[in-house]
Parts: C-alpha cells; structure tokens; sequence
C-alpha cells in the first residue's frame, strides 16, 4: 500500500496502477501476487530547456487487478485518503 501512495495512480473504478524505473521490481510483484497483468512499458519526454533537446526516460508500470487493489485498501486504513476511490475527486 505504501508503494502505491508514492508512486501509484487511481485509475477509476476498481483500477489502479504503480509504476517504477526498474521493471524486475515490478515483474516480483507479479510473481508474489500471482497478478495476470503484464509489466508494460511507460515511457515520457520532457524537453531540455538549454538545447531543447527531447530527453526520453524509459519507466515501466503495472496495473494492478481489482482483487489487489481491493486487498491493498483494506489493508491499511491510515494510507493517503486522496489515492482512495472514495475520495477521488474528478476536475
């Protein structure tokens, strides 16, 4: 649950994902919760305001099943309320 409320994002529903730079982080988290999902790819851009350059950053990230999610939120009931379905709040 930590892990999420650091470096995870709500995905609407019962949807959730985590991401990290090391994708073997990710692949122990499949293992050890026998998830069905897949580590993908995430890769992002930003552009270097001297050279203006595109300076690419390879990430990876996981999208947890709804029976994970459901189990990581009940969990811990102390854990950041705004990454909580119940709390999200659409702009």
């Amino acid at each position: 649950m930590g892990f999420y409320d650091g470096d995870g994002n709500y995905r609407g529903g019962m949807s959730a994902r985590i991401l990290n730079s090391k994708k073997t982080f990710l692949e122990e988290i499949v293992d050890l919760f026998d998830i069905p999902n897949k580590v993908n790819i995430n890769s992002k851009y930003s552009i270097d305001k001297k050279t203006y350059k595109i300076i690419w950053k390879t990430g990876y990230q996981l999208h947890l099943g709804t029976d994970l999610f459901n189990q990581m939120l009940l969990s811990y009931e102390n854990s950041l309320q705004r990454k909580r379905p119940e709390n999200y709040k659409k702009f």
